[in-house]
């Protein structure tokens, strides 16, 4: 008999079925309930001890005998002082769980006349009791159920609890996980393995477990991880009979979990595994959701360190290394060589072939340079886009240069092949030594890579050792200067905030007064700096997301004290957006928090990321566009017909304005070719639904002709110069219309 279902007859209300039976006549003189495993499970406090006891004994023995079908009718015991009426209780499954004893006098006359009655009632309240119990054990078990899942949700918690993490601690975090694995699934072994990233972390929680931990190690990154990786699924092996079992592991005597850790892209860094040895315990449910709730902590620690397209370090993490490497050139003399790469023409290939042909080029790149440094103590990372950097212990600068000379035949040897196409790949490469001399981690990476856009003007030897005597290097250094500048401005809030008004022609409507936000730079004798003197400078050493950052959060400043104070509302501001903001995984939750901060509506600010940004980051951009758009934002695509894949992507982006490049614009009067561009520019962002905006309109014909090709906004010189956004807000108080 299920224990769970006798536990639950000790539950249920007995006293109101009693009070049934005492309506019945002749008048019953007690009720028990009786349970083969528990005894008396109940009884009416009138009824005596030893009458009770004589009346179990009965049942009992009713029991002992072949159990009564489910229709039967009642069994009638007497033992000459009562007769005792005796009901099976059934479970919903149809198990015996127990006996009514309903006890009547021997000499009732009314017995014989009231029996089918009294057998009627009986019967239906068996029923009613059998009902109740199979409900108290369904209680029961989802109240068990909920406790075990309780736990199982504390455990996840701790699992997933997000904090800040130390990308240089990766390692360790990892580390951490894995000890997590031993005592929440009583594993033998726990292992993350990631083949790219060269780790192998694992714990053994058995201590005296027999089996060999490195030839179960070596199974696990031989055997599991290529099939894990391969199928991007869970692999659970509960019983050597499994397919799979002979399969993939047919070398394990025990039981198996692995789970992928996957990047950004879909792609498996590798898998995090456990296993049971000498045990009859299998993996359950709630140790899969477990293993999965572990591996994706394990992927966030991981997308803070790795390049999910390539696998190498990204630039953070490699900052850290160069830091380490330096504080060790510091105290023991040690030397380096650092080498930055950049892919020549990666953007051509981007657009005459596509992304995927570029992500292709890029971990054909890669593959080169593990071949090539792939060494314990060198560093490979990728810092950018199209940019790589090497960091080799005791080379010196003539050794880096030769190393960077084999590298560059080695990428230009091999013709890149894509489908049907081929095409000869070259590379630029800069080198700078690091040695004590060095003052800090960032000096020498700027040198390397002020080597390599030397390098990148050479027509033949594509390698470049820098020098700051060199006059090339010297003009270079003028980055340098910028660079100080750009991080003085972000300090001290030193740059200044313009904005130019979008004008609505053909009566088009955004529903609010339309600007361009743009950023200006006062230099140091009271001019002011466009950013065409700054930005390459602020791109090429990857500070465009901290000023974008700045940008973003100084205008939602502004605009929440302009609202303030004068009620100015109704606005939307188009805010430009860098291809490495695309790229920091960050920036969702940034705009989210300062928008909250600053109490500004998110259907005030329209983000505008140029069309070079959006193909070469295309993965990135579209989930940072559907995320933002799903808050209430805008996208505008700027810069629009200077790809020549321009039209495939504008399909897959879910964008709300496109703006029609300016050199198109200035020309649409003169030339043909330009009118052309203009015209199916605006007619296919109206076959989908998109708004066109025309830029650098600096004349009425020009406007007069984009009017008449369909153009929804212009923006230019001809509708009004750019402003300080304190002199606008100047101009919308005093109602002027001063263009």
């Amino acid at each position: 008999m299920p224990s769970s279902s006798s536990g639950s007859l000790s539950k249920i209300g007995y006293s109101n079925y009693w009070r049934q039976l005492e309506s019945l006549r002749p008048l019953p003189a007690g009720m028990l309930v009786y349970n083969q495993s528990s005894g008396i499970v109940w009884a009416n406090d009138e009824l005596p001890e030893e009458t009770r006891d004589s009346a179990a004994s009965m049942l009992e023995s009713l029991l002992n005998n072949p159990p009564p079908k489910n229709g039967e009718k009642v069994n009638h015991l007497s033992n000459g002082s009562y007769h005792v009426h005796a009901v099976p209780v059934r479970a919903g499954s149809g198990d015996l769980v127990g006996l009514i004893g309903l006890l009547l006098p021997q000499n009732s006359k009314s017995l014989s006349r009231n029996r089918k009655n009294l057998e009627q009632v009986l019967c239906a309240i068996a029923e009613n009791m059998a009902r109740e119990s199979d409900l108290i054990s369904e209680l029961d078990a989802m109240a068990t159920e909920l406790a075990l899942r309780y736990e199982e949700l504390n455990l996840l918690y701790k699992a997933a609890e997000e904090g800040e993490i130390e990308q240089s601690e990766c390692e360790q975090h990892l580390s951490d996980l894995v000890r997590s694995c031993g005592p929440h699934l009583e594993s033998s072994i726990a292992a993350i393995i990631l083949p790219q990233q060269k780790i192998v972390t694992f714990h053994t929680p058995d201590t005296k477990s027999p089996h060999d931990v490195n030839s179960l190690l070596h199974m696990l990154e031989r055997e599991v991880c290529p099939w894990v990786t391969a199928n991007r699924r869970q692999l659970v092996i509960n019983d050597n009979k499994q397919s799979l079992h002979a399969a993939v592991v047919p070398s394990l005597e025990g039981k198996l979990m692995a789970c992928p850790v996957l990047n950004e892209l879909g792609k498996a860094y590798g898998i995090i595994a456990v296993t049971r040895l000498g045990t009859e315990s299998a993996f359950t449910t709630g140790d899969r959701r477990l293993l999965e709730v572990l591996a994706t902590k394990a992927e966030k620690v991981l997308q803070l360190t790795f390049d999910p397209l390539t696998g190498l370090m990204n630039r953070s993490e490699f900052m850290r290394a160069l830091e380490r490497s330096l504080t060790a050139a510091h105290s023991r003399g040690s030397q380096y060589c650092l080498l930055v790469m950049e892919i020549d023409h990666l953007k051509i290939v981007n657009d005459a072939f596509g992304h995927e042909a570029g992500d292709t080029l890029l971990s054909y790149i890669t593959g080169v340079l593990r071949s090539q440094f792939e060494k314990d103590g060198n560093v490979i990372a990728r810092i950018g886009g199209d940019h790589f950097a090497i960091l080799i212990p005791g080379y010196s600068s003539d050794e880096g240069r030769r190393a960077a000379r084999r590298l560059t035949k080695a990428i230009s040897s091999t013709p890149f092949c894509w489908r049907e196409s081929r095409r000869n790949v070259t590379a630029s490469i800069g080198v700078a030594a690091m040695d004590r001399q060095t003052q800090r981690a960032t000096t020498i990476l700027y040198a390397a890579e002020i080597a390599c856009d030397v390098a990148r003007s050479f027509s033949t030897d594509r390698v470049a050792v820098y020098d700051e005597s060199d006059p090339l290097f010297l003009e270079k250094r003028e980055d340098m200067r910028w660079v100080s500048l750009i991080q003085d401005a972000l300090a001290r809030d030193k740059f200044a905030i313009y904005c130019q008004k979008i004008e609505g022609i053909h009566g088009a409507d955004c529903g609010a007064e339309f600007n361009e936000v743009l950023l200006r730079l006062p230099d140091e004798s009271g001019g002011i700096c466009t950013p065409g003197h700054f930005m390459p400078a602020a791109e090429r050493y990857y500070l465009m997301p901290e000023i974008d950052r700045w940008v973003l959060r100084n205008l939602l400043r502004f605009l929440s004290k302009a609202q303030k104070e004068t009620q100015t509302r109704n606005q939307l501001w188009a805010v430009n957006l860098s291809g490495q903001t695309l790229s920091d995984d960050g920036f969702l939750g940034f705009v989210t928090d300062e928008l909250q901060t600053y109490g500004i509506p998110p259907q005030s600010i329209c983000f505008e990321i140029t069309e070079t940004a959006a193909v070469t980051n295309i993965d990135r951009a579209q989930r940072l566009i559907d995320s933002l758009r799903a808050i209430g934002c805008q996208f505008s695509l700027d810069d629009f017909g200077t790809g020549l894949s321009s039209f495939g992507y504008l399909k897959s982006l879910q964008i709300d304005h496109i703006k029609v490049d300016g050199s198109f614009v200035r020309d649409v009067l003169e030339d043909k070719t330009s009118e052309a561009v203009v015209s199916s520019i605006i007619h296919l962002g109206h076959v989908l639904g998109v708004r066109v905006t025309a830029e650098w309109v600096e004349d009425e014909a020009v406007k007069e002709k984009l009017k008449a090709l369909g153009a929804d906004f212009i923006q230019g010189y001809r509708v009004r110069k750019p402003l300080q956004i304190e002199e606008w807000l100047r101009i919308s108080q005093e109602g002027s219309q001063d263009k």
